[in-house]
């Protein structure tokens, strides 16, 4: 009798396991792909600050408004997930990044440079309010 039960038992977590595993699998997918944009995020942010430091207004409106694409997915994601605190930080962003934009193709460097600053405090307040890195070593969401 305990035998049985014991089998039943297994079979019953094999079955919960196997029912999750597309719910888990979902999860996966989109934390992987709020990892792209954000790395797609980290990397304009250098390419941006490069163009400002160099007063190159074209190529930092241009990176800017890049900016602001990439955070509108990042925007959405968080939305998705009703996380408040990390959206209100990314549409921060984002009009901190369109400011960046109208201010560099209008060549007032100076002030780009200042509202790409303004911008990236969105960027820094997530991170310290919003992620703790997990005990695997990777960065998690709080939301």
């Amino acid at each position: 009798m305990l035998r049985l039960v014991s089998r039943a038992a297994l079979a019953l977590v094999i079955a919960l396991a196997f029912l999750q595993a597309p719910v888990q699998a979902q999860q996966s997918e989109d934390d992987k792909e709020f990892s792209t944009w954000m790395e797609s995020a980290n990397q304009l942010n250098g390419k941006l600050g490069y163009f400002l430091k160099e007063k190159d207004g074209p190529e930092s409106a241009k990176a800017a408004q890049e900016m602001q694409q990439t955070f509108t997915h990042i925007m959405a994601f968080f939305t998705a997930k009703k996380a408040d605190g990390p959206l209100k930080y990314a549409k921060g962003a984002i009009e901190g990044f369109k400011k960046t934009e109208e201010l560099s193709a209008a060549g007032k460097m100076p002030e780009a440079l200042q509202a790409y600053y303004d911008a990236r405090a969105n960027c820094e307040g997530c991170h310290k309010d919003h992620r703790a890195r997990g005990a695997d070593g990777n960065w998690q969401i709080k939301y």
